[in-house]
């Protein structure tokens, strides 16, 4: 079984397995599925990486290995990253997802040959004149979903064209696997569009992901075409605050196993950062430039903001609809 970039392999009934974590290989048995139990008897754990978290300097065991090397601290190192696993995944862990899944191991496989397809270099076809916003939003009871793309004027920033579609939610939720939920609806309303865009900016990461391929650079290599990962929140990583000044187009570096996977980007002057990373065909500096480009008056770019807009409009109306039946 694979989660958030650490493979677990699992042994027999009792659960028992490892945590793989680069050298590292750590004990994991059904007593650490008692989440409640295991914090409860692991207090001083606990506070140590909830400090952690609360600096936003850890979202993965990796991270926590990482800065446990350059804390001093009395917890041990193993204890640790078993916490991390532990508060990260207390929802599944009730829920009893964490038995032996072989029927994802396809999506685990095709998600390594995509990440091969990589290009981290500017690889447009002509200039930019269409940029567009890749967008989906869920609505659980109804259990549907709404992929929206939206296509803007680079220069004047001016909305040219929209395109939607509506499909039931094919896919479950698995950490690491989020793209392979919001794709199909993506690629349907890209193909609708009579203008295409030159480059997407999505609603989500790029390579800023624990295996490296986020819902950006999946739609990029499935469009062939180049993208941009710009995200609310970061997923993986950390990066100096300090280093980020106040002022819009401050930027630090996000690392992840000693490697740059994308930046925290101040798009408004004195408000939370946005995280950019590469998605396909496109390099890190001329991603930051274009997001910039598209945050005019707002935190958000304008092509996030109007997919955004599209999607959730449309997701009203189904509701409207199906509420007058």
């Amino acid at each position: 079984m694979y989660d958030m970039g650490i493979e677990i392999e699992s042994y027999s009934n009792s659960y028992k397995g490892q945590l793989n974590s680069g050298s590292r290989k750590i004990t994991v048995s059904i007593d650490d599925l008692n989440y409640q139990d295991y914090i409860s008897n692991n207090a001083d754990v606990y506070h140590f990486v909830c400090e952690i978290d609360k600096m936003q300097r850890w979202s993965s065991l990796i991270d926590v290995i990482d800065i446990h090397a350059r804390t001093s601290t009395k917890v041990n190192e193993i204890d640790a990253i078993k916490m991390a696993w532990v508060l990260e995944r207390q929802k599944p862990m009730k829920e009893g997802k964490y038995e032996e899944n072989s029927d994802l191991m396809e999506y685990y496989i095709e998600q390594e040959e995509l990440r091969t397809q990589i290009e981290k270099t500017n690889k447009f076809d002509g200039p930019i004149e269409y940029i567009a916003g890749a967008d989906v939003a869920y609505d659980d009871e109804s259990q549907i979903m709404v992929g929206a793309i939206t296509v803007l004027n680079a220069k004047t920033l001016e909305v040219i064209e929209e395109s939607f579609e509506v499909m039931p939610i094919q896919f479950p939720y698995i950490p690491g696997l989020f793209s392979f939920r919001e794709i199909p609806p993506l690629e349907i309303a890209f193909q609708k569009l009579k203008i295409k865009p030159n480059l997407i900016i999505c609603d989500g990461h790029g390579v800023s992901h624990p295996k490296g391929i986020g819902m950006a650079t999946h739609l990029g290599i499935k469009l062939n075409i180049p993208t941009i990962g710009c995200a609310k929140k970061k997923l993986i990583g950390h990066f100096d605050i300090e280093e980020l000044k106040i002022e819009k187009g401050s930027t630090s570096n996000i690392i992840w196993s000693d490697e740059v996977i994308g930046v925290a980007l101040r798009t408004r002057e004195n408000t939370k950062p946005l995280y950019v990373s590469i998605g396909h065909k496109i390099d890190l500096e001329t991603s930051i430039k274009y997001v910039l480009n598209m945050c005019k008056e707002y935190r958000q770019p304008e092509t996030t903001r109007s997919a955004d807009s599209l999607a959730n409009r449309i997701l009203k109306e189904k509701r409207r609809e199906a509420n007058n039946r």
